[in-house]
């Protein structure tokens, strides 16, 4: 099945790298915390109707008008982002991912992020690892990193001012930065200090996990099972680094 999956991301990758190399100006609407593009409505429009064939269940999709009333309690259900990172996408910036990942009883079962730009790849099965174009992430079985990756916009707003740079990689989109702790090996885990909704996360928080990194939130309760729409933070840490990194940023999360 999931080969198909991956057949419905591509084509929705296809629409978004033709036009994020479109030279004419690009229309949106302007919601500061929000951006959304025509782009981001047919990469949508590509992965529903796809999706639905699968008869796996209810889509819920960034895009959806109707999400704030989605029904968690569902069996099985799809979470897409069509375009994680739309901010990164208007700026010019590589760094936005289609993020999808199928839902079964409460827990992530397929995770995919999909970068059309780089031509990368994530995929994860829960119980089953994680790959980047084919080939097997390693298991982390011990945490060497010396970096963070964290949102760009974040340190924008000056929440990581007390942090050294060498210590931290400012980036976009939540599920790519996810997918791309798993694979580099300089990479200590994600940092997310402001609230992100499901769909912003939990592609790419299936592929940290089967790469070896827990998800919890500041308070160092787990993020492994979905019932809400948000989530006020994220940390992805290896187990090794739990505590460390809990006492950091209770020194930097937003008052």
């Amino acid at each position: 099945m999931i080969e198909n999956i991956i057949k419905i991301v591509l084509k929705a990758g296809k629409v978004i790298e033709n036009g994020f190399r479109e030279t004419r100006p690009l229309n949106y609407n302007r919601n500061i915390e929000n951006p959304s593009t025509i782009v981001d409505k047919k990469s949508h429009q590509i992965l529903v109707e796809g999706l639905k064939k699968t008869g796996l269940g209810p889509i819920l999709s960034e895009e959806d008008n109707s999400r704030e009333a989605f029904n968690f309690s569902c069996q099985s259900y799809w979470v897409i982002d069509p375009l994680d990172g739309t901010r990164e996408f208007i700026n010019k910036n590589h760094e936005f991912a289609i993020s999808l990942a199928l839902i079964i009883n409460r827990l992530p079962e397929i995770g995919i992020v999909y970068n059309p730009i780089t031509k990368e790849l994530f995929c994860a099965k829960r119980g089953e690892g994680a790959f980047r174009n084919n080939k097997r992430m390693l298991l982390r079985e011990g945490d060497h990193g010396t970096r963070w990756l964290v949102s760009r916009t974040d340190c924008k707003k000056g929440l990581f001012k007390n942090w050294a740079p060498e210590q931290i990689t400012p980036m976009g989109s939540i599920a790519y930065k996810l997918a791309r702790a798993g694979y580099e090996k300089s990479c200590s885990g994600v940092i997310s200090l402001t609230p992100k909704s499901v769909w912003d996360y939990v592609g790419g928080a299936l592929i940290a996990v089967e790469t070896g990194y827990d998800l919890f939130d500041f308070n160092g309760n787990p993020l492994r099972t979905l019932n809400k729409l948000r989530i006020e933070n994220l940390i992805a840490a290896h187990p090794a680094r739990r505590d460390e990194i809990l006492k950091a940023v209770h020194f930097t999360k937003p008052v």
